[in-house]
């Protein structure tokens, strides 16, 4: 039926219009397709960084409390120093650090990587008092802030 329908094209335009729309029709589904796959992987990094950052703070600040259970628990030695390792009461938060690093972009994982290690030994250095206590909040806030940015524009 379709087959007897067809005649020839009269012109070169006409050839052109009837292949032209099959062609494009299919050039919008497969854009449309590709943007639509982008979006939604946006969207699901987004939320999964958003979960695993979130993860991590938690954990992070778990560790931070049980570090100064620790410090204040701690019994001098016979010089009356106190040595508490902070490796041992974030153990937790750096088995974390990786998997964070992955949803981080590469741009922003070394500082993240340095400014967790510098909160970590900022805690262990109890020689320093409470001056490092505002250093220390410094470093979560800008673990924080790097986390928001991360989060807001997810770009490669």
């Amino acid at each position: 039926m379709f087959i007897s329908q067809l005649q020839e094209p009269k012109n070169i335009y006409d050839f052109l219009s009837t292949i032209s729309i099959p062609i494009l029709t299919l050039i919008g589904v497969f854009i449309g397709s590709y943007v639509q796959r982008q979006t939604e992987f946006k969207k699901w990094l987004r939320s999964k960084r958003a979960e695993v950052f979130s993860d991590f703070l938690v954990v992070l600040d778990r560790c931070y409390r049980k570090m100064d259970d620790e410090i204040n628990n701690a019994k001098p030695d016979e010089y009356g120093n106190l040595f508490i390792d902070p490796i041992i009461q974030y153990d937790e938060a750096f088995t974390l650090v990786h998997i964070v690093k992955l949803f981080l972009r590469k741009k922003d994982r070394e500082s993240f990587n340095q400014l967790f290690n510098d909160l970590v030994l900022l805690h262990g250095q109890l020689h320093l008092g409470v001056s490092r206590l505002g250093e220390m909040r410094e470093k979560k806030n800008l673990i924080h802030d790097l986390f928001t940015k991360n989060i807001e524009t997810p770009r490669w």
